[in-house]
This record gives structure tokens, sequence and C-alpha cells, in this order.
């Protein structure tokens, strides 16, 4: 057992675990527009599962329209129907050849279920942080029973797992403080 690459390993798999909660509230609808809203979203074109990215351009018209710009002027209703469909509780218009997409300011209700909805999956991805941390800390109690490493590198490694874990939780808190600061604004 190499213990730098376990400890890169775990990095790389926490950090996995950030980018997964940004990329999954980054389909939250906060009061400012962003591409990144429709992004992701799934639809059926010509029996072929694909996303608004890949049908169109999506850019941002001030205050709080987004407009998709189809590449395929036959793609517009498939467009249409997926964002519909996301139940983002925007309004979707087709103006010629693009969709126009109006986001309504938020009430006070929605922010706060919003809310609520982004706390939970942080939690879910710091439990999952939190097991991460347990199963590493398993495979080095492992292997210093094994004698592969001494009970000094066993406290040691033990500490650099609970650094990473800490740096993990901080940036899942950015990520959560920066989403909340999207939504009220």
């Amino acid at each position: 057992m190499n213990p730098e690459s376990l400890i890169k390993e775990l990095n790389q798999e926490l950090a996995q675990r950030s980018q997964n909660l940004k990329q999954e509230l980054a389909g939250i609808r906060s009061n400012r527009p962003t591409p990144e809203l429709l992004e992701h979203i799934k639809l059926n074109y010509y029996d072929q599962p694909m996303t608004v990215q890949q049908l169109g351009s999506i850019s941002i018209r001030p205050p709080r329209e987004l407009i998709v710009q189809a590449w395929d002027v036959a793609s517009i209703p498939a467009i249409i129907k997926g964002i519909e469909d996301a139940k983002l509780g925007v309004t979707v218009s087709r103006d010629e050849n693009v969709v126009r997409v109006s986001i309504p300011a938020l009430t006070v209700e929605r922010k706060e279920q919003l809310e609520k909805l982004i706390r939970k999956n942080a939690e879910e991805v710091r439990i999952g942080v939190r097991s991460v941390r347990d199963d590493y800390n398993k495979q080095l109690k492992a292997a210093e029973s094994e004698k592969a490493i001494t009970e000094d590198q066993l406290f040691k490694l033990k500490e650099q797992v609970q650094k990473a874990v800490d740096a993990a939780n901080a940036e899942i808190e950015a990520i959560v403080t920066k989403k909340l600061t999207e939504i009220e604004s």
C-alpha cells in the first residue's frame, strides 16, 4: 500500500463529490438567469436522448430571460417540450427560430423550499464524505494490522485524511453559500 497514492485517491474522490454537488445545484433555479439552468435538461429528438446544450446555444437576455438559439429549427418543439417537462417554474415560448424562457421572480415560499432542497443535497454529500473518510480510515487500520505501515504513519495518515475531509466540507459550504446568495438576489 502506497500512502501517497491513497491520499491522492481520497482527494480525487472528495473533489468529485464536490463537483457533483456543484453540478446538481446548478440545475436549481435562482433569481438570476443562468445557462446552467437549461444545459443539462434531457429531451428526445428523433428518438435520441439529448440535452438542450447539444441542440442549441443558450444565452442570457437580462433581466430574467434565457434564449435558446436552436441549430436546427426542427428541434425547437423538442426543446420546448423538454424544458416544460423539467418543471422549472418558467414560461417557455417560441419566437420564430428561438426559444424564449422567461424566469419569474421567486416567491418567499419558493425561496424557502429551494433553500431546504439545497441544504438537504449538501447534507447528503457531507454524509458521503464522512463515509469515504471512514472507508479510508478502515483501510489504514487494516494496513497497520498487517504491519504495512507503522502506528506513527497511521496517525499521520489519519490526520491527512481528516484535513482532506475538512477541506472538502469547507468547499461544500462555499458552494452552498454561493447558491443561497444567488437565490436571495
